[in-house]
């Protein structure tokens, strides 16, 4: 009773502290730092992790960006869902299907306009999904995710569709953008890095093996 009585206040703290920009970012380093020590003290050497990486405006254009159209949905329904299975058939928490898509679109604030399709020879050969976030604090964009078609992968194409959605983001007046990566998805660390993003923070996912990347 008493136990749950204090960890109910320090929820209540934190959440407290959450709301205020400068002690959130005290509070990401903090669960940074944990996450190292419980890592330390298991000895776990192979853990899946995740970086957030971020970018702030106005960024040097580095790549030129694809030319892309926004999704419609009903219409470029199983040209986004292809382009979707093939890019990220090695990733178990990106699978998506006519359920998911459904369900991703009617999530609140969701536009269509936020998600890009770029074409090749008439098929549609790549996305990025961006969001806006307005509330809380400055207005930021966010990378929901991106990816090309395996046959496309290794020529640009990953870099200048984020490149695209990145521009759509800062038309809409974001002073930043974020991201998620798998810290073991090289290539695309890569490309991030080259756009101008940089870690920010690395969530560790204790008790699960890195993915393995094709």
């Amino acid at each position: 009773m008493v136990a749950g009585w204090i960890s109910d206040g320090i929820g209540k703290s934190i959440r407290a502290l959450a709301r205020h920009p400068g002690a959130r970012r005290l509070l990401e380093r903090l669960a940074q730092e944990i996450d190292e020590a419980v890592e330390d003290r298991t000895g776990t050497g192979s853990t899946r992790s995740l970086y957030q990486m971020r970018l702030s405006r106005p960024p040097t254009k580095v790549v030129e960006p694809l030319a892309t159209m926004p999704y419609r949905p009903g219409v470029d329904d199983a040209a986004l869902l292809g382009v979707l299975q093939a890019a990220f058939a090695w990733h178990p928490e990106e699978q998506w299907d006519q359920s998911r898509l459904q369900a991703e679109s009617a999530a609140a604030g969701f536009q269509p306009s936020d998600v890009l399709l770029a074409r090749s020879e008439g098929q549609v050969v790549g996305c990025c999904w961006t969001k806006v976030h307005t509330g809380g604090e400055a207005p930021r964009g966010e990378i929901v995710i991106a990816g090309v078609r395996p046959e496309h992968a290794g020529k640009g194409f990953g870099t200048r569709m984020v490149a695209a959605g990145l521009d759509h983001l800062w038309d809409q007046g974001m002073d930043w953008v974020y991201l998620y990566v798998e810290s073991s998805n090289l290539r695309a660390v890569r490309a991030y890095l080259r756009l101008g993003f940089s870690v920010y923070r690395t969530e560790h996912r204790f008790g699960e093996p890195p993915l393995v990347i094709p």
